[in-house]
C-alpha cells in the first residue's frame, strides 16, 4: 500500500511537472515529463490528453491523434477529449469526422459552451448551412445569457464579425474578451513591467504578430499593405507566432518587413520582452 502511495505521488510529480512547463511553452520539456507519467500510470486518460496538448502545440498533428484517440478510448464519454479531437481533425480538413465528434461531446454535455460555437465553425468550414444555421441560433441565445452576466462569451470577436453587422453586438463581444485577457497578466508570479517612453526620436515601429505567416488567405491579403508602408517614417516587423510551413509566402512576408522574429516557440512573457525590447510603438 505504501508503495502505490509513493507510485502515486511519482506520477503526479511528472504530471504536475509537465503542465507547468506546458503554461510556459516548453513544449518538448512538456512531452517528456508526460510519457513518464504514462510510464508509470498507462490507463489514465488525462496524461494522454495533455500529452497531446503539447504535440499539437509544436504542429505534430498524426502524434496528437493518435493520443488523443487514445485519451478517448480510455474515457469515450469524456466530452472534451472528444472536443480537442474535432478541433486536430480540422486541422487534417477531415471535417465530417470533426462535426462527428463535437456532436457527441454535445450529447455527452449539451452545456459545453466551446463545442457549440465551434460547431457552428465546423458547419461553415463544410458549407453544411443547415447545420450552421441550427447552431447559430444557440450561439445568439447563449451569447445574450453572458453578455447579460457580464462574463467572457464562448463566441469568439472573428465569430461575432462573420455573423452579424451590428458594430455595437460585436463591441460588446469584444470587451468581454479584452476584460478576460486583461485579467489574466495579474496571476502572473513574474509578471513584467514595461515602461513606455512617449518621445519618438527614430521612425515609428510597427510590429505585426500573426500566426499566419504561411500559406493562409491572411497572408495572401497582407502582403501588399507590409511593403507599402513609407520606410522612412515606419519600420516594419513582423512576429511569426507559427512554424515555417516552407512554402514563398512565408518568405515574401518575411521580405516585405524589415525586420522579423519567430516566437512561435516561445511563451507569452518571453515573445512580450522579445516585442519591448524591440522598441515597438504599435503593435497589430
Amino acid at each position: 500500500l505504501y508503495a502505490t502511495h509513493l507510485n502515486r505521488q511519482l506520477v503526479m510529480a511528472h504530471h504536475n511537472r509537465a503542465l507547468c512547463l506546458q503554461r510556459i511553452g516548453k513544449h518538448t520539456q512538456a512531452i517528456s515529463a508526460f510519457q513518464r507519467a504514462i510510464a508509470l500510470e498507462p490507463d489514465n486518460a488525462i496524461h494522454w490528453f495533455h500529452l497531446a496538448e503539447s504535440f499539437f502545440k509544436i504542429q505534430s498533428i498524426d502524434d496528437a491523434l493518435a493520443i488523443l484517440q487514445q485519451a478517448a478510448k480510455l474515457r469515450p464519454d469524456w466530452d472534451r477529449a472528444l472536443y480537442n479531437l474535432a478541433i486536430v481533425l480540422r486541422s487534417k480538413e477531415r471535417l465530417a469526422d470533426a462535426i462527428r465528434h463535437i456532436q457527441r461531446a454535445l450529447e455527452l454535455n449539451p452545456r459545453f459552451e466551446d463545442a457549440q460555437v465551434y460547431l457552428f465553425r465546423l458547419a461553415q468550414h463544410a458549407c453544411d448551412w443547415p447545420l450552421a444555421a441550427k447552431a447559430a441560433a444557440r450561439i445568439d441565445t447563449l451569447t445574450a445569457q453572458q453578455v447579460e452576466k457580464g462574463i467572457k462569451t464562448a463566441e469568439i470577436p472573428m465569430v461575432s464579425l462573420r455573423r452579424h453587422a451590428d458594430p455595437m453586438r460585436n463591441l460588446t463581444v469584444a470587451r468581454s474578451w479584452s476584460r478576460h485577457i486583461a485579467q489574466e497578466p495579474v496571476h502572473l508570479p513574474d509578471r513584467p513591467i514595461f515602461r513606455h517612453s512617449r518621445n519618438l526620436t527614430s521612425r515609428l515601429r510597427v510590429g505585426y504578430l500573426s500566426s499566419d505567416f504561411k500559406d493562409h488567405a491572411v497572408a495572401h491579403q497582407i502582403r501588399g499593405m507590409l511593403a507599402a508602408h513609407n520606410r522612412q517614417e515606419f519600420e516594419i516587423f513582423g512576429y511569426m507566432a507559427n512554424p515555417d510551413d516552407g512554402t514563398r509566402y512565408r518568405q515574401l512576408l518575411i521580405e516585405a518587413c524589415d525586420r522579423t522574429r519567430d516566437i512561435h516557440d516561445l511563451s507569452p512573457l518571453a515573445a512580450a520582452r522579445n516585442i519591448y525590447e524591440d522598441g515597438i510603438h504599435i503593435l497589430v
